[in-house]
């Protein structure tokens, strides 16, 4: 993944292969939890050493800079309050005239093309599905494990601490899917070819499917959920697998990867823009491991240089945080 992608710029820069083959996004507590489950799978692995990549620039980066892109690492739990204070921040740091901006709403314009989403809706498509898919490998042996559980009459506190994870990543695997159907939409909208919108229809249908089974449901417990239960999950993801993604070789690794490659893109195309995106923080490591000792030519901010102004601004103001916010308070002090 070293490249100078210092002079790239254009929609035809990707990480996974020729030209346009990119075209074809999380609840923290979520994501750490799935992670801890899956903690010995190289993709666990992997984040680890990208988060220890990043940290090693801290003391190499600058806060937020008027008049100049930045980008902003995040872990994607904050509130709506939290959303409106870093805003207000953004406008006392940048000026009033900010763009604030999160992962999924920056847009990018190239030439006379009409201005896409700078972190493509397909990309974000094939993230959510490789979350979907850990989701269903979390999720089997747990399934089984109530099955046995119920049929030797284990202890009721057993079994209700059994139930608490399977309500968990059953929620987890609807946001999920959620999330599918929410980028397929994006996706459709920035689409012109019949076929792909063929494609993308008869995706959604299927996803539509599985919103209906799963909804409010606790998979591996409630009644209509007892045969073959996570068939549609799985369903989903040889969908996408099959028809949308933009090799065989295709992982949750160079999806992220190549998504990084289209934020670095897209900021190093306007580096002068008032704006403040902020991302998933490991594509910020990822941008950083790209660039190697390269500057940049926007301002690139870790989840925690961010918070380290932040935080001292919102105490300065008086500022509470939300519960779910407490994690980024914790970590400054």
């Amino acid at each position: 993944m070293k490249e100078n992608l210092q002079q790239q710029e254009g929609p035809e820069t990707t990480a996974l292969g020729p030209k346009g083959k990119s075209q074809m996004s999380q609840d923290s507590g979520f994501i750490s939890q799935l992670k801890s489950a899956m903690s010995q799978t190289p993709q666990a692995q992997e984040m680890a050493q990208l988060q220890a990549g990043a940290d090693q620039y801290t003391a190499q980066l600058k806060p937020l800079r008027a008049g100049k892109f930045n980008m902003a690492g995040e872990e994607h739990p904050e509130s709506n309050k939290r959303r409106e204070y870093e805003l207000d921040y953004a406008k006392e740091k940048l000026g009033g005239s900010v763009a604030y901006e999160r992962e999924h709403e920056h847009e990018v314009k190239f030439g006379s093309d009409p201005a896409k989403k700078a972190d493509p809706p397909l990309l974000r498509v094939a993230q959510n599905v490789f979350f979907v898919e850990d989701v269903v490998t979390v999720l089997m042996p747990l399934i089984e494990q109530m099955d046995k559980l119920r049929k030797s009459g284990a202890d009721a506190s057993v079994v209700g601490n059994l139930e608490s994870q399977l309500v968990f990543y059953s929620q987890g695997l609807m946001k999920r899917i959620a999330g599918v159907y929410k980028e397929l939409a994006d996706y459709a909208k920035e689409e012109t070819d019949p076929e792909k919108l063929d494609l993308i229809k008869a995706f959604q249908e299927l996803v539509i499917q599985a919103i209906a089974l799963y909804k409010d449901k606790v998979i591996g417990k409630d009644a209509e959920l007892s045969e073959q239960p996570l068939m549609i999950a799985e369903q989903v993801v040889l969908f996408y697998k099959k028809h949308l993604a933009a090799s065989a070789n295709e992982n949750q690794e160079n999806v992220r990867e190549n998504r990084s490659v289209h934020m670095h893109t897209a900021a190093n195309h306007t580096p002068n823009a008032n704006v403040l995106w902020k991302v998933g923080d490991k594509h910020i490591a990822d941008i950083k491991g790209m660039l190697g000792d390269a500057p940049s030519s926007y301002e690139l901010l870790t989840r925690r240089e961010f918070n380290d102004d932040f935080l001292a601004w919102a105490e300065s103001k008086g500022l509470s945080l939300a519960p779910e916010d407490e994690d980024d308070k914790k970590e400054k002090e």
